[in-house]
């Protein structure tokens, strides 16, 4: 990705609400309990489906443990993650509340606070190469994340929340 097509995609919030669902939805996809997303896991998704080396190290990769294949193989995807999962902090919440009010995403208050996808289609359909990678990172991280579970998760990536 060149640095000013980059700097147009993080900053569409509606790209952004688009992945969060296919994050969530991958997620909830994967296993037979339909277990929604953690909420704090919606934070993970936008500073890894917005970087370039994760994009490159994931998107084209089998769904099956495509983030432990890409960590094993380049651990520099996970330089800066904490710093750039803080930066977006005000990114993801933009996106969130745009997935949530166009009714991509709904709220699941009765363990915690979980996500659920609300549609099982894909909302919008792009023409474009680097946007279908970018929602194909998130759908592997989901699908990954929820195998491994989110607490592995964070202490493989080395984030806190």
């Amino acid at each position: 990705m060149n640095s000013l097509f980059e700097s147009d995609i993080v900053r569409n919030t509606s790209l952004g609400a688009v992945v969060l669902w296919r994050f969530t939805r991958s997620w909830f996809d994967q296993g037979e309990a339909k277990i929604p997303t953690p909420l704090e896991a919606l934070m993970l998704v936008l500073p890894m489906s917005f970087h370039d080396a994760t994009v490159t190290a994931i998107a084209d990769r089998n769904r099956d443990g495509a983030l432990l294949k890409a960590l094993a193989e380049d651990r520099t995807i996970l330089l800066g993650l904490q710093h750039r999962m803080q930066a977006f902090a005000g990114r993801t919440f933009r996106s969130m509340n745009l997935s949530l009010s166009g009714g991509l995403l709904k709220l699941d208050r009765l363990n915690g606070i979980r996500v659920l996808p609300s549609r099982a289609t894909e909302p919008i359909r792009y023409s474009t190469e680097e946007p279908r990678r970018i929602l194909r990172t998130a759908d592997r991280l989901g699908h990954s994340m929820a195998l491994t579970g989110f607490e592995t998760t964070c202490s493989l990536l080395n984030v806190r929340f």
